[in-house]
């Protein structure tokens, strides 16, 4: 599995911004596109979008201009601050890992 990793800002909009790169690689486009977001307790995967049914856990984002929104209960649960805090982003097999923590738990 190739690991590539970088810290993205939360916005003070409770968004966070996937570098042009990451996007590529997996064929998102950066200014209008869907993904599944699966939710976990201290992160999130960002898969590109495909037609079928959800887990639980899933929902449908937007990504606009790069950026997503985040929920804002989630990140106060994580003790995470719009325009302050950093996330973890790491591009996996199938998709973006972006994490509270440094220490991924799945």
């Amino acid at each position: 599995m190739n690991i590539l990793g970088c810290p993205v800002k939360v916005g003070i909009n409770c968004s966070i911004y996937f570098p042009v790169n990451y996007l590529h690689v997996y064929g998102i486009d950066m200014y209008y596109d869907l993904l599944i977001r699966q939710q976990f307790e201290s992160c999130f995967i960002f898969r590109p979008f495909e037609k079928r049914l959800l887990k639980q856990n899933e929902t449908i984002e937007k990504v606009r201009g790069g950026n997503v929104f985040l929920p804002k209960h989630w990140l106060t649960e994580n003790k995470l601050k719009p325009g302050d805090s950093y996330m973890y982003l790491i591009g996996i097999d199938d998709g973006l890992l972006i994490s509270a923590e440094p220490r991924i738990k799945l």
